[in-house]
């Protein structure tokens, strides 16, 4: 029979706040098909109006260009 244990954690994590105007920068994996990013473009596009998706092939992470603030 297994065991209950009751586990405590507390995280820090850092959040990226997306706005209306802002450059999202979408890194891919090589080798993701065209269809998949594509789909992915088109779907951050919807979901976050008013914001340049950028999409580049090569490496993962996502990261946000904001024009006028360090």
């Amino acid at each position: 029979m297994a065991k209950r244990a009751d586990l405590t954690m507390r995280m820090t994590v850092e959040t990226t706040v997306i706005r209306p105007g802002d450059t999202v920068l979408v890194r891919m994996p090589s080798g993701t098909p065209a269809v998949q990013m594509e789909r992915i473009v088109d779907r951050l596009r919807e979901r976050l109006p008013g914001v340049e998706v950028l999409l580049l092939a090569g490496v993962d992470g996502v990261d946000v260009y904001r024009p006028g603030e360090d």
